[in-house]
């Protein structure tokens, strides 16, 4: 189990071979991504397996805008965590083994509260500027996730750990 391979998007590599001068008067997802190199760049960074981020985004926004977040802050992507721990997942496979498994439990954590509470994320808003009590709990989510990540030591040998190593949760 862990991380599945993704397919690239259907659109990404015609993308990738239209010419320049047809794509410089283009809008690239609401003009989030400046030219297709950006684009390119994300999915790069986003990586090729399920991550803990793909189990709890929603929408394609919401993952959009914590990740350029996580890799402004952090200097981090998701990749760096494709099947790492047993946290960082896209299914949570037991208790976290070190820090950075920790910060995607926590936050894998802080989203099931908020489900349970019947928030999801509005891309027509921007949470920190809402007075919606579901956009800033989400807000604060994605914060203390980074927040955490940027202090989290990365233990390389725990990349594609063997699941039969992950402790199971106390019941």
């Amino acid at each position: 189990v862990g991380g599945q391979e993704l397919e690239p998007p259907a659109f990404l590599p015609e993308l990738l071979n239209t010419p320049e001068r047809i794509l410089s008067n283009a809008t690239l997802f609401n003009g989030v991504f400046q030219n297709v190199e950006s684009v390119a760049l994300f999915f790069d960074c986003l990586g090729s397996h399920f991550t803990w981020l793909q189990s709890i985004f929603t929408n394609f926004p919401a993952l959009l805008n914590f990740v350029n977040k996580m890799k402004c802050v952090t200097g981090l992507c998701p990749r760096d965590f494709e099947d790492y721990g047993c946290s960082c997942r896209f299914e949570m496979e037991g208790l976290p083994v070190d820090e950075a498994d920790e910060c995607c439990f926590q936050h894998r954590k802080c989203y099931e509260e908020a489900l349970e509470m019947e928030c999801t994320w509005d891309p027509s808003k921007i949470p920190t500027d809402s007075g919606d009590p579901c956009e800033q709990f989400l807000c604060t989510c994605d914060k203390d996730a980074i927040e955490c990540l940027v202090n989290a030591h990365i233990n390389s040998s725990l990349n594609g750990l063997d699941v039969s190593f992950c402790p199971s949760p106390v019941t």
